[in-house]
């Protein structure tokens, strides 16, 4: 098993984890190391297995890399902080390396050198690294000068053939070795920061009193990088070293699989129009899909592709081909995906890929899935119809599935903009709604709100209930004839605090003596009639005469002296009088308020009355001869 380091100081801060040998073996680091492009082979070693291994949770720290592998001149378990030594150090007693000794100053002492073969598949290596040691920063400028180097041997491209050509390079010059003396912001006494003269410096970060790692000082991220040959073989030695003795350890951390050589096609999806939805949608929503070389040094190329997936090429969407040409100096092509609505309700579909990617030595195989989405087909549901007075507020409605929210409204009166609204007709209106959803797609609903006319003021049924008036022997209904309402009360039931219970139209309002009536709540005296004024919506008033008693004692007392037929009538009518009259005798119409609307003085005989012209309602006929005087009552309806 591999030894794992993991250390804790004494701060709020996760640690870098180093993993060291034998568990970790130089193919482990390898196969850590290369990354995209590179085929690799024949590993070798030298060095220590406690100085070098695997590195992760390089985010916690300064270094500026994630993970990869390390090679130290001394051990893995001195990398991780806090900077609390100015000398860490394991010496292990292996030699140094040539290759190493040529681009320090002093002779080279255990070094760790990692190498192999490989094959690259484009005309570009590269990778990414990080040195650091303890030599920093009171050995700058001495024989200490401990090294990182990393050498290439094969075909040049430009010509010739690369002979261990050492590639970990200042940036900007062409064989400047990486090393203590090369890299630095000056001498400084142990511990203490320093502050020039500066060497390459802006490649230099201090660590001293560093929370996170060991080491004194450390270079930024750099990239070593070499034209190369494809498909053809190389050799590679990397390493580091302690120079002018064996102490003071110093380390390079590599990235892992930045070792790369890859002529990858990168693909990228344009949705049209864009920023609406996460993929494709039936109908609605298409893609560019662009495939995009590594450089305009690839073209011109076909690349080809298998087209596969759930969804249906030429069915479920545009026929598409299955290759796609660069031109020469162009480095992107588009294929554009343009999803057909089949008014089917299905699943989502997907279509997928698999690219032939032929641009570096061997064939590699990309997989492009892209999704179509099923469009669900917008349905609402709308709040029902009413009817409602003028003027009285309404809540409306509407609620919308499917499609792709967020949807917006549009309500027609009134441009209101919820999905929710409140109307207040003053006739009735038919609102309208459009709805649409976040792909414009739109959809319509509707509702009638019905409001009553504003002039009806009629009084429909009248009555004093038993359950409203508990000394009621019973439900009394009262016949409404034209105007007048009468209502029949036993003799013995007290009228003086009567609750009536009526229906008037719809939106009017009833009142007496200017006090609204409330239907089934009200209490009033009916010992003489009373008048209810029904307003309707508009002002206008109808009046309507309530009798239970008549207030001038008027009552039936004529059980043989005359006859009333027809009574009821329209209005026209006759009195008959049951025998001679012998003197003349006087008739007199009066209305419920003891108004005389009719006279006659002299009458000697039957008598024919028309009061065609007065209000429907009732009537009292009052007939006097001398002193004696007899009362019947009629109805015109």
């Amino acid at each position: 098993m591999p030894l794992i380091w993991i250390f804790a100081a004494n701060v709020a801060l996760s640690q870098i984890v180093i993993e060291t040998g034998p568990g970790v073996t130089p193919e482990d680091m390898v196969e850590k190391l290369v990354g995209d492009g590179i085929f690799f082979y024949n590993v070798t070693f030298q060095g220590a297995d406690i100085a070098v291994g695997l590195f992760s949770n390089g985010q916690s720290t300064n270094l500026g890399l994630e993970s990869g592998i390390f090679l130290t001149s001394g051990a893995g378990f001195n990398i991780p902080g806090p900077n609390n030594s100015t000398a860490a150090s394991l010496n292990n007693g292996m030699p140094g390396h040539t290759y190493l000794n040529q681009i320090t100053t002093s002779t080279t002492y255990d070094a760790s050198i990692l190498g192999f073969e490989f094959i690259p598949e484009t005309d570009t290596i590269k990778f990414s690294y990080v040195f650091g040691g303890e030599e920093y920063n009171e050995w700058v400028g001495s024989s200490y000068n401990d090294v990182f180097g990393c050498f290439i041997s094969g075909i040049n491209p430009a010509g010739g053939v690369y002979e261990s050509k050492n590639i970990a390079i200042v940036p900007g010059t062409t064989n400047t070795s990486i090393n203590i003396n090369n890299v630095n912001n000056g001498y400084s006494p142990a511990g203490v920061i320093p502050t020039g003269p500066c060497t390459n410096c802006q490649y230099y970060n201090d660590n001293t009193g560093g929370l996170t790692l060991e080491y004194d000082g450390l270079t930024v991220v750099l990239q070593a990088l070499l034209p190369v040959v494809p498909c053809e073989v190389y050799q590679i030695t990397m390493g580091v070293a302690d120079a002018g003795d064996g102490i003071f350890d110093c380390g390079v951390f590599i990235e892992k699989n930045s070792l790369s050589s890859f002529a990858k096609i990168t693909y990228n999806t344009v949705l049209d129009p864009p920023g609406l939805t996460e993929d494709m949608v039936e109908g609605h929503v298409g893609a560019d899909l662009v495939f995009k070389l590594p450089g305009v040094e690839y073209a011109p190329v076909t690349i080809c592709f298998e087209i596969t997936g759930t969804a249906i090429n030429g069915i479920d969407y545009e026929e598409i081909y299955n290759c796609i040409t660069f031109d020469e100096g162009e480095d992107s092509a588009v294929i554009h995906v343009t999803p057909l609505q089949d008014e089917i309700l299905e699943d989502d579909e997907t279509i997928i890929l698999i690219v032939e990617n032929t641009l570096g030595c061997f064939i590699r195989y990309d997989t492009v899935e892209l999704t179509i989405l099923n469009y669900p087909e917008m349905t609402s549901s709308i709040s029902p119809g009413s009817t409602v007075c003028s003027g009285q507020t309404v809540e409306l409605w509407v609620n919308v599935e499917n499609g792709f929210p967020p949807y917006t409204f549009n309500w027609q009166p009134g441009a209101f903009t919820n999905d929710t609204i409140i109307v207040a007709p003053e006739e009735t209106t038919t609102y309208s709604v459009t709805y649409r959803d976040i792909l414009n797609v739109a959809g319509t609903d509707s509702v009638t709100i019905n409001v009553f006319p504003v002039d009806q003021n009629f009084m429909f049924s009248y009555s004093f209930e038993k359950e409203n008036n508990p000394n009621l022997p019973w439900d009394a209904i009262a016949e409404i004839i034209g105007n007048t309402v009468i209502v029949t009360i036993p003799d013995e039931i007290p009228i003086d605090s009567l609750i009536a219970t009526f229906v008037i139209s719809n939106c009017a309002a009833a009142y007496i003596n200017e006090t609204m009536q409330i239907s089934g709540i009200t209490s009033n005296d009916f010992e003489s009639p009373v008048i209810y004024d029904v307003t309707a919506p508009n002002g206008d008033v109808r009046q309507y005469v309530v009798v239970v008693d008549i207030e001038t004692g008027y009552n039936d007392t004529n059980p043989e002296i005359f006859t009333i037929f027809p009574n009821p009538s329209d209005g026209r009518f006759g009195v008959e009088f049951a025998g001679i009259i012998p003197v003349p005798v006087k008739i007199e119409v009066l209305d419920l308020m003891g108004i005389v609307v009719y006279k006659n003085q002299a009458i000697t005989t039957n008598e024919v009355i028309d009061l065609s012209g007065q209000p429907k309602g009732m009537y009292f006929v009052r007939v006097q001869q001398g002193d004696n005087s007899w009362t019947s009552k009629f109805i015109i309806r």
